[in-house]
């Protein structure tokens, strides 16, 4: 029997009788590599149009006013004030948002310039920021149109004669109610 012979420069598929090059490897793999950074470079795009990353403006800044934050969380610890946020989102996107502000002993405070942000957890272009008026009793109220359910973070702050006297940051789901 006969030793089988094979040509290397014979590269015929077998099928078409076409010939499979250097050229179109060098095609193939660029095809693959213009590929893959193009989907990288679409979500690149996407995750730096949405999101900025940065959570203070300066990190210096924030060092140095520290101490300040803390004086004024002991001294809202020793306020000892209760409060009671009720947000209901209707289905028509209609957000009511009400604070019921109260002190150690269960007495409404009054006289408060109270804000609300309720901050989008992936865009800082959807934040609302709402000013809550004084309804009566200790409560607080501010209403928004259009205001799609999701995950938000709500910073509740309170302020009397320009200083801070409340903050509190919290997350919560807004679900429309149905009715």
């Amino acid at each position: 029997m006969a030793p089988l012979a094979i040509d290397p420069t014979d590269h015929d598929d077998g099928v078409t009788g076409r010939r499979f090059t250097g050229w179109h490897v060098l095609a193939c793999f660029a095809a693959f590599f213009f590929i893959v950074f193009a989907a990288n470079g679409a979500l690149v795009y996407m995750a730096v149009s949405t999101f900025s990353g940065v959570e203070v403006a300066s990190s210096f800044k924030a060092g140095q006013e520290f101490p300040e934050e803390l004086a004024q969380a002991r001294a809202q610890a020793g306020r000892d004030w209760h409060v009671d946020v009720r947000p209901v989102l209707g289905a028509d996107g209609r957000l009511e948002l009400t604070a019921q502000f109260a002190d150690h002993d269960g007495a409404a405070l009054y006289g408060l310039e109270v804000t609300a942000l309720l901050g989008h957890l992936a865009d800082r272009r959807l934040d609302l920021t709402l000013v809550l008026e004084p309804v009566g009793g200790g409560r607080y109220a501010a209403s928004a149109e259009q205001v799609p359910a999701g995950a938000r973070e709500l910073v509740i702050e309170a302020h009397r004669g320009g200083a801070r006297q409340f903050l509190s940051r919290g997350k919560l789901f807004l679900k429309a109610d149905g009715g």
